[in-house]
């Protein structure tokens, strides 16, 4: 009896051992197999190049890795455009073909071991559009009762797009000079400004009386805008969803004028001083993208990604793509811009 009784409870001490191992070590994600990623956006301003990779993967790890060996066919209207070029680490130019507005563009990747993918995508016109300047203009500050208005620089932007391309992104390029200054010229002056409330401040107000222009270069400053069309904005790297509360902000906005009355569709924005004022700051230059549906979508799905980046209980956000059998996005921007020209002391001379 006695032996029967150790040899049941060495029994049930092996059944609650294994049991006890295999919830620890046996838990499991599902398998999946590497899948093919293809990325292309097609520019009419620019020559075709196409990048494929394989997926990363967790079960089992496995890193994202460049295929240099694939069969690529590209088709224009449905003509065939010929062998493309690969030029190392998983890209291939076609170099004596640039995208033409308004044809459509069709793409098959084949690689050994992997499902063959394709995806298609028409390049949108290019927008014609008009940049008016409304000059200075006081603007006030959100949520800070009692602060004063900000100096911005007013414009509007007029569209006359087509009636297909309803997608587009806007931003402002401002040409500035790199500046090397004489710092044996430093002067100073004594400067009075008067207050809203009558009191006078008294200050130093120093500058360089000699410099020399070394060059220039292009900034992408910030802007706001309050129209309802602007769907997601996008800052230096990051995109963000557009809630609306006040004002968009970012160094780019995207907007969808579908809901919109027809014709002409205006864009009304602002920009702050300090990007306005600058040594030889004197022109700003307007640029408008049309996108097609399918890279509009992936943008925004990337901007509704990082709403939620971080909140493990949020609902997940799938990345949007129009590659058939594979991930990427295989899409198409066509974009043009309109230059003014400005008084540099308007903006210079407000302090």
């Amino acid at each position: 009896m006695k032996k029967a009784l150790i040899t049941t409870l060495s029994v049930i001490l092996i059944i609650l051992t294994t049991n006890c191992e295999k919830y620890v070590s046996d838990f499991e994600y599902d398998k999946k197999n590497p899948r093919l990623v293809l990325n292309a956006i097609l520019q009419p301003d620019s020559i075709i190049k196409i990048n494929i990779s394989t997926s990363q993967i967790f079960n089992p790890p496995t890193k994202t890795t460049t295929i240099n060996n694939a069969e690529i066919s590209l088709y224009e209207d449905k003509t065939a455009l010929g062998e493309p070029t690969s030029i190392g680490g998983g890209y291939y130019i076609f170099e004596s073909h640039y995208p033409k507005p308004g044809s459509t563009y069709r793409v098959e990747v084949t690689v050994e071991g992997l499902e063959t993918v394709s995806a298609e995508t028409t390049v949108p016109p290019i927008v014609d559009f008009t940049a008016t300047s409304h000059g200075p203009v006081d603007k006030p500050l959100q949520d800070c009762t009692g602060c004063e208005p900000e100096l911005r620089a007013e414009f509007s932007l007029t569209l006359n797009p087509d009636t297909e391309t309803q997608l587009f992104g806007t931003s402002i390029m401002i040409n500035k000079a790199v500046i090397e200054y004489d710092y044996e010229s430093w002067e100073c002056i004594q400067t009075e400004r008067t207050l809203d409330d009558g009191s006078i401040v008294i200050y130093d107000s120093c500058y360089y009386s000699s410099a020399d222009t070394l060059g220039y270069y292009n900034e992408y400053p910030s802007f706001y805008t309050n129209n309802r069309a602007v769907k997601f904005t996008k800052n230096w790297r990051e995109y963000y969803i557009s809630f609306q509360e006040y004002e968009s902000h970012g160094t780019k906005v995207y907007y969808s004028t579908k809901n919109q009355p027809s014709g002409a569709f205006q864009l009304n924005l602002t920009v702050p001083y300090w990007a306005m004022n600058g040594d030889e700051v004197d022109k700003i230059t307007f640029w408008v993208d049309a996108y097609d549906e399918a890279l509009f979508q992936f943008m925004y799905s990337l901007a509704q990604a990082e709403e939620v980046d971080g909140d493990p209980f949020a609902e997940k956000v799938q990345i949007y793509s129009n590659v058939n059998n594979g991930l990427g996005i295989f899409g198409a921007v066509s974009s043009s811009s309109v230059t003014l020209e400005f008084d540099v002391n308007t903006y210079n001379n407000y302090y």
